[in-house]
């Protein structure tokens, strides 16, 4: 998830929001992520839970809304995404990601946030909007916008060696705290977990590697990011129930295809019709 919120900070730099377009930005935002978020995610899941065998009955209706604050599984992604370009929008109107002087104040302050968050303030509040996926991935929104608008992949070599560095110092103390010799509690709520992992995106954005069937499949990846979860979850049950007997890795490897192939499948099915167009994939 850190990776893919700052591709989706360094996608949004190609094309950012506007002057005086906030409003309108965020209804397409809303469209793309809220959209299949409840009609994808939150009402099929809510429906699976009335369905044998899992027939769970809720209480009152503040149950059911309550998966609108906090929706399940992946589906939390969408939701706090959102929540990102509405700040952002904000932050764009304030000019604070203009200058490389006032991005870094920016990444300064949501980074003390994220990690003050994970220091257990905000762990025992139980607000709307789930504020600590919020908090925590917007630092990597945040840097991935700084490495496009910024040109940080550009700059002296002297950058990648640091990094270069860090990464390696990183990769070491991850052995020890792996072998038990090093103790780091909970490891990404840190200022550790935050600086390796953008150390880490930061070296993968230089290395480059180009692999056009990747690229190819990447035009999918929104519809197998919110489709997959139902189809491993169904061919589970189809292989529970079915008389031949894979090994482990046959079983995921079936499962894993099935999972990439059916949901690009139901992409070209669902964009078909307008309605489960915009519903399930949030397209106009």
């Amino acid at each position: 998830m850190p990776l893919f919120t700052v591709l989706s900070g360094y996608v949004y730099a190609l094309r950012p929001m506007s002057p005086g377009s906030g409003l309108k930005f965020l209804a397409g935002k809303a469209r793309r992520l809220l959209l299949p978020m409840v009609f994808v995610g939150i009402l099929p899941l809510a429906f699976l839970r009335l369905s044998p065998p899992y027939v769970e009955v809720p209480r009152n209706i503040l149950e059911i809304l309550r998966s609108l604050a906090f929706p399940p599984h992946q589906f939390w992604f969408l939701q706090t995404l959102f929540l990102i370009f509405v700040l952002v929008t904000v932050l764009e109107s304030l000019k604070w990601l203009g200058k490389p002087s006032f991005w870094l104040l920016a990444m300064g302050l949501i980074a003390l946030a994220a990690l003050l968050a994970g220091s257990g303030i905000l762990k025992a509040i139980n607000l709307p909007l789930s504020p600590r996926p919020l908090i925590f991935m917007l630092p990597y929104f945040c840097f991935g916008l700084g490495l496009n608008r910024f040109g940080l992949l550009h700059k002296g070599r002297w950058v990648t060696f640091v990094a270069l560095g860090l990464a390696v110092v990183g990769l070491i103390l991850q052995i020890l705290v792996l072998s038990g010799r090093l103790k780091i509690a909970d490891q990404r709520d840190t200022v550790f977990y935050l600086s390796l992992s953008l150390v880490d995106i930061f070296l993968l954005f230089k290395i480059r590697w180009k692999a056009p069937w990747l690229s190819k499949l990447g035009n999918y990846s929104y519809s197998i990011f919110i489709f997959h979860f139902y189809i491993i979850l169904a061919m589970q049950k189809l292989a529970a129930l079915s008389p031949l007997s894979l090994p482990p890795f046959g079983r995921f490897a079936v499962i894993f295809l099935c999972a990439i192939g059916l949901s690009i499948l139901a992409h070209f099915v669902f964009q078909r019709f307008t309605l489960t167009r915009r519903l399930f994939l949030g397209l106009r």
